[in-house]
């Protein structure tokens, strides 16, 4: 029989390289591996007794805050250990004064590796740990984390959004938005819509519907083609959509336009208040 123990490792970053922390800790235990943003993690935490639960994390965030009270208060696994991108005194501190007896880097070797091991079998802290009593309040996350995680997270977000505005023709899909974050698609449009003040699925509709109106400007292209060059499969939802989001269809706006003079700049897109029924529906590349 295997008495080799079996630890989890929850990642925020599932399309990384494997760190050397968690290639020298397999060597000590047999990890399993899951994202912070899955959907069943709560699951999966508490599908067995873990020996030993590992949050590997580039930046600390809200969501891993609440991640670690999680395993601690819900599940009370009795070692668990944060893997850090980088050394931090003031992460040390917090994590101490939060329960967290071991700590270590994304970049360890073995030598540290097996010296975490160690530790956490025998139940040992890091030198120096303090505990706060029992009902203190719990310590804020350190600043510098804060900012790190936030301008990461915006970075991020622009740099999505600006490949959407280059492949909008094609498009990408929430999916693959959440992919290049590295986060749930729920999280990441939590996230674009907090950062830009709308969803990701209303934002694409609304850049593709002013890509439209620049191109009905021009009399001798046909409204299918502008839907099919905008991104939309249907031009019946393209109409509808349209519709919309800028309450006139686009014959309507088209004759607006020639009306107003083939030199005039088209108004920028109003979006109507009860609009919201089309934008979730299919018709688009993505």
């Amino acid at each position: 029989m295997d008495d080799t123990p079996v630890a989890l490792w929850i990642t925020d970053n599932a399309s990384d390289a494997t760190p050397k922390a968690r290639l020298f800790m397999s060597e000590f235990c047999t990890l399993r591996v899951a994202h912070k943003f899955d959907d069943q993690l709560d699951v999966l935490i508490g599908s067995t007794d873990w020996y030993a639960i590992f949050i590997a994390i580039d930046y600390l965030s809200i969501d891993d805050l609440r991640l670690i009270s999680h395993v601690q208060t819900r599940h009370r696994c009795p070692r668990v250990a944060l893997i850090t991108a980088r050394p931090s005194t003031d992460l040390s501190i917090w994590a101490m004064q939060n329960g967290i007896r071991q700590m270590g880097l994304k970049s360890m070797g073995r030598t540290d590796a097996r010296q975490l091991a160690q530790a956490m079998a025998q139940g040992t802290e890091l030198e120096g740990a303090t505990h706060a009593p029992a009902d203190a309040k719990r310590a804020e996350m350190p600043l510098e984390s804060r900012l790190q995680a936030r301008q990461l997270s915006t970075q991020k977000l622009h740099a999505v959004k600006m490949r959407f505005e280059k492949l909008y023709q094609d498009g990408i899909s929430g999916v693959e938005g959440a992919q290049l974050l590295r986060c749930s698609e729920s999280y990441f449009s939590r996230q674009f819509a907090a950062e830009f003040g709308e969803h990701f699925a209303r934002y694409k509709m609304r850049y593709r519907i002013e890509r439209a109106q620049e191109l009905l400007s021009i009399p001798s292209v046909s409204i299918a083609d502008v839907a099919s060059v905008v991104g939309f499969t249907d031009p019946s939802y393209f109409s509808r959509v349209f519709r919309d989001l800028t309450g006139m269809t686009p014959t309507q706006y088209r004759e607006q336009a020639q009306a107003n003079g083939a030199g005039d700049p088209p108004p920028d897109v109003v979006v109507a208040d009860a609009t919201s029924h089309a934008l979730g529906a299919t018709g688009t590349r993505a």
